[in-house]
This record gives C-alpha cells, sequence and structure tokens, in this order.
C-alpha cells in the first residue's frame, strides 16, 4: 500500500481491543513463571527473575500486528561468567548436532504423548549434566520446560537471541521470549547464543522522552507512532523497530503536531520527506544519531525506502 488518505489515517490511529493480548500475556506469563521456578529449584546461580513487556504491546502504539515481546530478566552473574569463559571452539558444534537430532525426533513422535515425555526427560537430563550451567544452557533449559507445556498447540523455536513460540492457536499471535541479564548499572545483556555476541540495552531517556514529547503534543505523538506502525508494515509488510518509529517521530517539530490527526501525519511525513534523516537523533540518547543507535535495527536506505513510498491521495 503506497497511497493513503484520510480514511486510511482516521482507521490507523483508532485503539485496538486488546483483549487478544492480554488472554496471550496472561496464559505465556503462567507458562513462563511455572517453567522458570522448576530451572531455579534446582539452580543456585540464578539470584532473582523478573518478567515484562519489552515492546509496543500495551503502550498505546501498538497496532494489529504487533507481538507479544518479553524480556525474562535474570540476576546470574556465575552463569554469564560459565559462558563468557567457555573456550571459544567449544560454541561452534556444542549441542548444534544434538538439538537437530532433538528436533527431528520430536517431530517424528508428535502425535505420540507418551514417547515425546520420554524424550524431553531424556534432553532434560542431557543439558542438565553439561559441565558448568551457562547462558546457553539457560535458554536450552528454558527451552525444554516450556516445550514440556506447550508442544500440543504449540511451536517453539530458539533464534539466536531469544525463544519463539509460534501458537496462533493457543495465543493468537507470536510470542518473543528474550532471556537478558541486569548488570550492575540497571542495564541488560542479551546474548545470541548462535553468534556469540552480546548486546548491551540501554534505554537511557526513552520513557522520559516519550512522555514529555507526549504532554508536549497533546497526546499526537504516541497516537502518531500507532499511525506510523501501521503504515510501515502496510508499505513494506514489516513489523517496524520501535526506536526507529519513535525516534523518528520525536525528531519532528512539536510544532507539527495538531488535534487533527490526519493533519498531523501529513505535516510529519512532509516534514520527514524533506529532512536529512541522517541527522535525526535517537529517542534514548539525544547526542546520539538516529542511525548510530544500536538498538534502532533499521538502516538509512530502507527508512527512505519506506517514508519515500507513503503517498497521500
Amino acid at each position: 500500500m503506497n497511497e493513503i488518505n484520510r480514511a486510511v489515517i482516521t482507521d490507523f490511529s483508532r485503539n485496538i481491543d486488546l483483549t487478544p493480548f492480554h488472554n496471550a500475556y496472561n496464559l505465556i506469563i503462567q507458562h513462563l513463571g511455572q517453567s522458570i521456578s522448576t530451572i531455579r529449584q534446582r539452580n543456585p546461580y540464578i539470584s532473582s527473575c523478573d518478567i515484562f513487556v519489552a515492546n509496543e504491546t500495551f503502550s498505546g502504539t501498538e497496532f494489529f500486528a504487533s507481538s507479544l515481546d518479553l524480556f525474562v530478566v535474570f540476576e546470574a552473574v556465575q552463569v554469564e561468567l560459565n559462558y563468557n569463559n567457555k573456550p571459544k571452539n567449544k560454541f561452534k558444534n556444542n549441542l548444534k548436532y544434538f538439538w537437530r537430532e532433538f528436533k527431528h525426533h520430536f517431530n517424528i513422535f508428535s502425535n505420540k504423548k507418551k514417547k515425546n515425555e520420554k524424550l524431553l526427560k531424556e534432553t532434560e537430563k542431557k543439558v542438565l549434566s553439561l559441565k558448568d550451567y551457562d547462558v546457553e544452557t539457560l535458554f536450552n533449559d528454558l527451552f525444554i520446560n516450556l516445550t514440556k507445556v506447550l508442544y500440543n498447540k504449540s511451536t517453539i523455536q530458539i533464534n539466536g537471541n531469544k525463544l519463539t513460540v509460534i501458537g496462533e492457536e493457543e495465543f493468537g499471535m507470536d510470542i518473543n521470549i528474550y532471556p537478558v541479564f541486569l548488570t550492575d548499572d540497571s542495564k541488560y545483556k542479551m546474548y545470541n547464543i548462535s553468534s556469540q555476541k552480546h548486546l548491551l540495552i540501554d534505554f537511557k531517556d526513552r520513557f522520559d522522552n516519550i512522555q514529555i514529547k507526549n504532554i508536549k503534543t497533546g497526546d499526537q505523538y504516541t497516537n502518531q507512532i500507532r499511525i506510523f506502525n501501521n503504515l510501515y508494515w502496510n508499505t513494506l509488510k514489516q513489523k517496524p523497530n520501535q526506536i526507529f518509529i519513535e525516534s523518528l517521530l520525536f525528531s519532528c517539530p512539536d510544532e507539527l503536531y495538531t488535534y487533527d490527526k490526519v493533519t498531523t501525519t501529513l505535516n510529519l511525513i512532509n516534514y520527514i520527506k524533506n529532512s536529512a534523516m541522517q541527522n535525526m537523533h535517537s529517542i534514548c540518547d539525544e547526542s546520539v544519531k538516529l542511525f548510530k543507535e544500536k538498538l534502532n535495527t533499521t538502516n538509512l536506505d530502507f527508512a527512505i525506502k519506506f517514508i519515500n513510498n507513503v503517498h497521500f491521495v
């Protein structure tokens, strides 16, 4: 969809029914809590654990294609040390073959509950027998415990830095679970067990800036984030990075935001099209340029493609 009109913008600005998100959240929290409790009962390395929503869900900027993204925050210094001290050559094939074989046999037994339960117990025993419980082990441990309660209706995958629950029948949406580790300065460390790299998550002034911008614009800022989320999805058929959308609109002057949402959307589109996006700044830290922000995964070329393909008729 390249062309938009007043009716489209009006529709994009509407609040969606959050009932499916609440239902999915309540159900996955129950299963996650049970899984984490099982892990902690046998693991002295984990000091504490907390869970919170990490994306736009429940923020007032969610749209129909939003997933439910959760941070599972662990305080587990020894688990990180074990992972970081592991010889690099042991990362390459550590559990790769094992997990491939597990998934293969699990698919074979997909309709045989007893065989699945036996395979899960054997897999869990093998994972827990590994020396020096580390970040990779924790990912796999969480994967196994969630699989125990979800495999009848949902599929779970480990994708680098997260576990993805694909369960339209059970949850009505995809759920992304990110195990992260709390640092001593209240930041979050996110590990990618595929690339063996990590990212330091620091939202800095993000939430303060959102609140301030929203006050200055009479709540039109968050309204426009929802509209631009829809525009991005319908233009590029991809879910937008929220730091990109928030930063893009945060960098637009307050006077462009009016009480008429259609006029505001047009003001913002025209301003962005005629601006140097590479000079816009991050919602998290105004001293950082938008495309230098590590939490923004949208590159400049893709951003230009997005905005240039939006036309009002």
